[in-house]
């Protein structure tokens, strides 16, 4: 009878020990999964997300905006078009294959030559070449100076020879490997034992795809998930902090809101017009009570942790007299004072969001108080942006997320940047925004630059071809037994290679 009470011990505590492998697997629940394992080609959040966790770059951004080594232990600059990268050494992939210079070659040349077709290959324009030196050293190319290169070296680095089926079975060098995928439902993730940076802390991750926020956040309360990251209600984010069994992070972001204008529009094109609507909104009471607290008012696209980020420029506080008095300069004085006639009327676009709506009709009765009439129009998502990107529109509201570089401006600012060469969808131009932001392309040193940027941010917020609301802040909540995990500015997913269940 001993043998079997011992065989009996051993087999409880093989399954203790299948009990404890299991714990060490931490469950995260977002709204949607990837649109595509390659980084190469994967756009969407979802992506990204798993990218974070399977995949290294060249280099990585610090919370100041300013790179870092990852795959790139260091680097030089020989010239102002020549940037020679000195890789880690004995970094491997998933599969036991060293990770060299000629992996990082075929990253970047299988997008230029089109071998697969991506929307990143734009960013990657500026490059001539890109070549080997030896198995450790990679040499970039430019066709002319470009100072935001480095911040373009974003994508994840993959296997020589990876197919146009990589995406099925993506093999990369970060914390975790790809156990499996199930489209719309999960993903797990196993730990890299041969990790260049060290065993992540979690066994196991599960990325558990739920596309109804409600049913995400019974998910946390019922402990049938760890973590959310940013996916969340506002309402059930405050909600959710009074849960003995979780906890919340938070810190401010960079998805930057705004409400955008048509500068062709005859009543738009007036500058007094944009600034009067900048000053009738009460953008701290939206974050007060709409939002939750979850938000911090914006000044411009760079958030305040970015190293170029200028903190002297124009702003737009909530004060009705103000606007009042622009709109009388620009010559639309108040036919009947503050009476129910109006000013004039315009068109405001949103899609058919919950939240954007609610958003919508508050603008409405802010202008109202001042003497425009805003009539409210909401579309599916796929109209309404196509609407926006094809300048159909007076006033709508949108976010720009993971700004993370003053080179924003260019592509959203510059008069040459107008759809489909860029996000100028208000059609701005001024000669000497396009002057500073050719000027800022081409200067390599940092103070310099700093200084280009800061007179770009103060014109831009000046003239109004933007009103900026708030940057939503990043939050994660999670289990009290999740430790390790820090929320970063652009809410990467790569801090869960530090996270554990205790």
């Amino acid at each position: 009878m001993k043998w079997k009470s011992l065989l009996l011990c051993i087999l409880v505590l093989a399954g203790c020990g299948g009990e404890a492998e299991q714990s060490s697997r931490i469950v995260i629940g977002v709204e949607a999964g990837p649109d595509n394992l390659d980084p190469r080609i994967g756009n969407s959040l979802g992506a990204a997300r798993v990218h974070q966790l399977l995949f290294n770059r060249l280099v990585l951004l610090d919370d100041r905006g300013l790179p870092y080594g990852d795959l790139a232990e260091s680097w030089e600059q020989p010239d102002d078009r020549t940037y020679v990268f000195r890789l880690r050494p004995g970094v491997t992939f998933h599969n036991g294959r060293a990770c060299t210079s000629r992996d990082v070659v075929y990253t970047y040349e299988s997008l230029l030559r089109g071998d697969v077709i991506s929307s990143k290959k734009a960013s990657l324009e500026m490059i001539e070449k890109v070549e080997t030196r030896d198995d450790e050293t990679v040499i970039f190319t430019l066709k002319e100076p470009f100072s935001s290169f480095l911040v373009n070296l974003s994508i994840g680095i993959v296997p020589e020879g990876a197919g146009d089926r990589f995406s099925d079975q993506p093999v990369g060098t970060g914390p975790f490997s790809l156990k499996y995928h199930r489209p719309e439902q999960e993903i797990l993730l196993r730990r890299n034992p041969d990790y260049f940076n060290g065993e992540a802390c979690s066994e196991e991750i599960l990325i558990r795809i739920i596309p109804n926020a409600g049913i995400r956040a019974l998910e946390l309360e019922k402990g049938s998930i760890d973590a959310v990251v940013n996916d969340l209600n506002p309402d059930d984010v405050v909600r959710l902090k009074e849960k003995e069994s979780l906890y919340v992070l938070q810190q401010m972001g960079t998805t930057y809101h705004y409400i955008g204008f048509n500068l062709k529009d005859p009543v738009l094109g007036n500058k007094k017009v944009r600034q009067a609507i900048g000053h009738a909104i009460d953008r701290d009471k939206i974050i007060r009570t709409i939002l939750r607290g979850l938000a911090h008012p914006a000044t411009g696209l760079l958030g305040p942790a970015n190293w170029a980020y200028n903190d002297a420029v124009p702003v737009y506080d909530f004060d009705p007299q103000k606007a009042r008095r622009l709109l009388d300069e620009a010559g639309y004085p108040d036919p009947d004072g503050q009476g129910p006639q109006t000013r004039f009327s315009l068109s405001f676009k949103s899609s058919t969001n919950k939240l954007s709506k609610q958003k919508a009709e508050i603008y409405k009765e802010y202008l109202r108080d001042i003497g425009i009439d805003l009539s409210l129009r909401s579309f599916e998502w796929a109209t309404f942006y196509n609407d926006i990107k094809n300048g159909d529109f007076q006033i709508y509201s949108l976010a720009w997320t993971g700004i993370e570089d003053g080179d924003i401006y260019r592509t959203r600012f510059h008069s040459g940047a107008v759809p489909p060469f860029g996000f100028n969808r208000g059609r701005y131009a001024n000669p000497e925004v396009d002057l500073l932001i050719e000027q800022a392309k081409v200067t390599l040193e940092r103070n310099a630059l700093k200084e280009i940027y800061h007179q770009i941010q103060a014109i831009i917020a000046e003239e109004a071809p933007y009103i900026s609301l708030w940057y939503t802040d990043n939050f994660a909540v999670l289990k009290k037994n999740v430790t390790g995990f820090r929320l970063t500015p652009n809410a990467s997913f790569a801090p869960f290679a530090q996270a554990c269940l205790k």
